[in-house]
């Protein structure tokens, strides 16, 4: 404590240059955070992807495609490692008038199981496949359509999709359920039975243009899994591509660019230009103060104490830059979040926001820069001949 003052003198020696290197160093933790926060975000998405359930999709997939036949189901479910097979397709409708559109997802029996950590509890289960019509919408949903329990709810198809001749699907809302990150957009999301909408189409199309999610019972077997399923339909005439939640997840966010290597490497350049602000502007306060420490050595202080002295200097306005760095991103890091769609960031809810980490990665990287920026003066201060600096020399 008794050095404190010595510290608070060197440190506003020239206020200006003190504020102005602060700011910089502000500044640079800012993006620091920003891209450390990034990657720990989309790690944490990642995370937050089920291994353990695989999507079941087309091969050669295009826009027409009849999609996969819905017998395919029972061979997937023959497949060593799979423990529950669910299909869904989705429905394409408006409700009122043709601008406002509706897509609902249908669900058959098996989703239960390949989509078991959704939002529906077994007795919504069990009532939506008790009622053929039964319909089950997300917060955001309810809130758009301005639906409730026990609301019908019309959606006006293509003509065509029924096999009776007509456009008109009257659903009942069975209730209200959370919205989910994988089904949810700034709309939110509706599910309806499976089968009232595959037993009132033309028989051609039933059973078709549907996608598989599939659990396995062993999350290390996922990618081994996913192999069996598309070697099993290879030869067939719609064969397969099946790949984990989180591998897909990976994927999308990658989108062939490393996040991980990208954030890094400008969080990288954040801290080299930090590491040149305080080495100069360190190295320069130990060069112009250097009669100053000869008069401090002559007075009893010993060269540790000296370079204590330096050292704490320079990591106090890195700490505080971290600390102040780190909360400018994070509030800009929260405002932008109510600009991204509700896919990216339902997948976070429920999970501590990472600035925790981001902080404590800050304040390492702070104390690191701080000796690598003092290594050069310090190794001057050690050298510093009593003599010569008293005497300018």
């Amino acid at each position: 404590m008794k050095y404190l003052p010595l510290v608070w003198a060197a440190l506003w020696r020239k206020p200006a240059d003190a504020l102005l290197t602060l700011l910089s160093i502000t500044a640079a933790f800012s993006l620091f955070g920003l891209m450390v926060g990034l990657d720990a975000t989309t790690r944490l998405i990642v995370e937050n992807s089920r291994l353990d359930r695989l999507w079941v999709n087309p091969r050669f997939f295009s826009p027409g495609s009849a999609g996969l036949p819905i017998g395919m189901s029972e061979q997937i479910s023959r497949i060593d490692g799979v423990s529950g097979v669910g299909v869904s397709r989705w429905f394409d409708g408006y409700h009122v008038a043709p601008e406002s559109s509706v897509s609902i997802l249908a669900m058959n029996e098996g989703m239960r199981v390949g989509w078991s950590e959704g939002s529906l509890s077994a007795a919504q289960w069990d009532a939506l496949f008790a009622t053929p019509s039964g319909l089950f919408v997300s917060v955001r949903a309810a809130a758009k359509w301005s639906l409730k329990p026990g609301d019908p709810f019309t959606v006006i198809s293509a003509p065509g999709t029924r096999a009776d001749g007509g456009t008109s699907w009257v659903f009942k809302v069975l209730g209200v359920v959370e919205d989910e990150a994988e089904l949810s957009n700034s709309d939110g999301f509706m599910i309806c039975n499976y089968h009232f909408i595959d037993n009132a189409m033309p028989a051609s199309q039933q059973g078709v243009g549907v996608t598989f999610q599939v659990a396995v019972n062993d999350a290390s077997r996922a990618v081994e899994v996913s192999r069996r399923i598309d070697d099993y339909f290879a030869n067939s005439g719609t064969p397969t591509i099946s790949v984990p939640k989180r591998i897909n997840t990976q994927s999308e966010i990658d989108r062939g660019v490393s996040i991980a290597a990208m954030t890094w490497s400008i969080a990288g350049g954040g801290l080299i230009m930090i590491l040149f602000l305080t080495g100069s502007a360190i190295a320069r306060s130990v060069r112009e103060r250097t009669p100053e420490f000869a008069v401090l050595e002559t007075l009893g202080f010993r060269n540790a104490h000296l370079m204590t002295l330096v050292f704490i200097e320079a990591v106090i306005p890195c700490l505080l830059g971290a600390a102040l760095g780190t909360a400018l991103s994070a509030s800009l890091a929260t405002t932008s979040r109510h600009f991204l769609p509700l896919s990216l960031t339902a997948q976070l809810l429920g999970s501590p926001p990472p600035w925790l980490y981001v902080l404590s990665m800050a304040f390492a990287f702070a104390v690191i820069l701080a000796i690598a920026a003092t290594a050069v003066p310090l190794s001057r201060l050690r050298q510093m001949s009593v003599t010569d600096a008293l005497a300018g020399r």
